[in-house]
């Protein structure tokens, strides 16, 4: 939290996607609205922390592309059937939070005896607190996202 003292609010920047190339003379940009520096930051950690084992829970769910590699490896598909990917474009600038919000509380409290390892009250209290506060700094400039 003593870093937190000059600003408590989160910093935007911009990281170049040097792996795509340039494109008409300048490189393409990812935008990156940190909250380290966030005075929400704590919570949002562990926010975080409680829903990590409920992520893991679901059937989709794999740790990383080694796990995945390795799941694909074992599949058989049928002669009808077709293995496609596809690729999210401007994913979570597209995420609508109330929806998302809604959701979220609603499969948590829905399969609450499944997840014993938190306070299923206090994190539906904290994920507004959380997906509605980030506010950031960029520049001179302070914005709510």
């Amino acid at each position: 939290m003593a870093a937190n003292s000059a600003s408590p609010f989160g910093q935007f920047y911009a990281l170049f996607k040097i792996h795509k190339g340039m494109k008409d003379g300048a490189w393409p940009t990812r935008p990156v609205c940190s909250d380290v520096t966030s005075l929400a930051h704590g919570l949002g950690k562990w926010v975080n922390e409680q829903l990590v084992p409920i992520a893991r829970a679901q059937k989709s769910y794999f740790k990383d592309s080694f796990e995945l590699k390795k799941r694909l490896d074992t599949l058989v598909l049928q002669p009808n059937e077709l293995l496609m990917t596809c690729d999210a474009d401007s994913m979570y600038t597209n995420l609508q939070t109330e929806p998302n919000l809604r959701e979220v509380t609603e499969y948590i409290r829905s399969n609450e005896h499944r997840f014993k390892h938190c306070n299923i009250d206090a994190l539906i209290e904290a994920l507004p607190l959380v997906f509605r506060s980030n506010y950031f700094k960029f520049g001179d400039l302070y914005c709510h996202q």
